[in-house]
């Protein structure tokens, strides 16, 4: 069983501006501070014996106009089991940058597992796999606009994770229908299964959703999100 729970917030700087003898006020929602805390969980149940992650974490990134963004996370680790001694606790620092290289493109690279560090109580310490992603998006239209996320992580060889997929807003603002493929290999095993999702905007909320299939051992994935406009 898996549960990820995530708050997020961005500072609106309003700016005044002078066209000839009126005064224009505007909402710039692409510069300046936002930030986020998150948790999230994981429960195995191997046979008789149980196995759990807690991730707890928050970051905050800054954004320069709509051309650059900078974002910086810190989380707490935290693993315990039934098993005798298998438990501990950790670190975890991610970096991400993202650039609008063009009116309809934006590109983006995160390394989620820049720092990290995780102490077992069996006397022994470890770092998490180094990997790094590379996002792309473009918009097509108003309406249509398409994506692909490409991941190396370190003890792989080869890609480890590959994921295109469009999202098209049928009703402008009001319903979006999204779609994907997504390729992992190097785990436990291979997976290449569909994504679909779907939003749907009313006056200042939004609400999300997203299906994933998963391997057995841990379940399709269910995610829902709320975003409110303040």
């Amino acid at each position: 069983k898996r549960t990820f729970l995530a708050f997020g917030g961005k500072r609106v700087i309003v700016e005044v501006h002078y066209e000839g003898d009126q005064v224009v006020i505007r909402q710039n929602r692409t510069s300046g501070m936002a930030y986020g805390f998150g948790l999230e969980s994981l429960f195995l149940d191997l046979d008789e014996n149980g196995y759990s992650e807690l991730s707890l974490g928050g970051g905050v990134s800054w954004g320069y106009g709509d051309r650059l963004a900078i974002g910086l996370a810190l989380r707490g680790l935290f693993a315990s089991s039934d098993l005798e001694d298998i438990s501990g606790t950790g670190y975890n620092v991610g970096l991400g940058v993202a650039w609008k290289y063009s009116s309809r493109e934006r590109l983006a690279v995160a390394v989620p597992h820049l720092f990290s560090r995780m102490f077992w109580k069996f006397e022994s310490t470890e770092r998490l796999p180094l990997d790094a992603s590379l996002g792309w998006t473009r918009r097509f239209g108003n309406n249509f606009t398409v994506s692909a996320d490409l991941e190396l992580r370190e003890g792989t060889s080869g890609l480890y994770r590959a994921a295109p997929g469009g999202e098209w807003w049928g009703f402008p603002d009001r319903l979006a229908l999204r779609a994907g493929f997504r390729h992992v290999s190097g785990g436990v095993e291979d997976i290449d299964q569909p994504t679909f999702g779907a939003a749907v905007k009313w006056n200042r909320l939004r609400f999300d959703y997203a299906y994933r299939f998963e391997p057995e051992i841990l379940g399709d994935t269910h995610r829902l999100g709320l975003l409110v406009d303040f």
